[in-house]
């Protein structure tokens, strides 16, 4: 999604006329779908209930990019669910695992209460896996 925000932002820099994107790989998702990938990619189960459709509830979205693609020459850049959801899982374990490593070393300088407003605690695993 970065590489489009760049990219229009080119676009504009370019001097072309205003202009709205759609930005996807064109294929949609239905929940269940998300929701079976993220647990194979997480490794944890999500709790989740089924429930009947709403009414005008479509089964997928669909994003159409033929024209963020043709306009923009932007492709995304993790087109497949699992890639997508593997990405940003592993970016926010990263980012979790980073912010527990520094709450800890200022808790023991003795400044987490103090800056942060209130005592935290974080159990994550920092051996790499899921």
């Amino acid at each position: 999604m970065a590489d489009a925000q760049v990219a229009a932002l080119e676009w504009i820099v370019a001097d072309k006329p205003s202009n709205s994107f759609n930005l996807g790989n064109d294929r949609g998702f239905s929940v269940a779908e998300i929701i079976r990938t993220a647990e194979e990619v997480t490794g944890s189960a999500i709790k989740s209930e089924m429930c009947p459709r709403r009414p005008g509830d479509p089964p997928t979205l669909v994003s159409d990019s033929t024209k963020a693609r043709q306009l923009l020459n932007w492709k995304p850049k993790f087109p497949a669910l699992k890639e997508q959801i593997d990405h940003a899982f592993r970016w926010f374990r990263d980012e979790m695992q980073q912010l527990a490593t520094q709450l800890r070393l200022e808790l023991v300088a003795g400044r987490v209460e103090a800056r942060h407003g209130a005592k935290m605690v974080f159990d994550l695993k920092t051996d790499g896996s899921h």
